[in-house]
């Protein structure tokens, strides 16, 4: 999720020719909406923080609500919302600070995507 169109069609672009498939979405609500028509087949969110609308944090708590297990990346360029993402994530989200590198983002993905599940919780 990015509203920066030219960011997001690149980032879409480049990371299908690395073999993913994505969604896209401008806007929080948008994002939210998409998540829940997809969410059985989606294995990660990749979110921009300052978003109109419904923003980067409450975007992320209501994920967290929705599919506590998905894993975030959060990412933005603004002083500050490293902090305001991992508080809205919570252990497991992943921030990247932009301007960033395709390579980094891969990697990235790759990382968390091939990582072993969690452990369920004790009961």
């Amino acid at each position: 999720m990015d509203d920066e169109q030219a960011l997001c069609e690149a980032t879409r672009h480049y990371l299908a020719q690395c073999g993913y498939s994505l969604l896209t979405a401008r806007d929080g609500v948008e994002a939210i909406t998409r998540f829940l028509q997809h969410q059985a087949r989606l294995r990660l969110v990749l979110t921009d923080m300052v978003m109109p609308g419904l923003d980067g944090a409450p975007f992320i708590r209501t994920l967290r609500r929705i599919r506590p297990d998905i894993p975030i990346i959060a990412m933005s360029g603004i002083p500050g919302q490293r902090q305001a993402a991992e508080e809205a994530g919570g252990p497991g989200l992943r921030f990247l600070e932009k301007p960033f590198a395709g390579e980094e983002l891969l990697r990235l993905l790759q990382d968390i995507l091939n990582a072993p599940p969690p452990a369920p919780p004790e009961p």
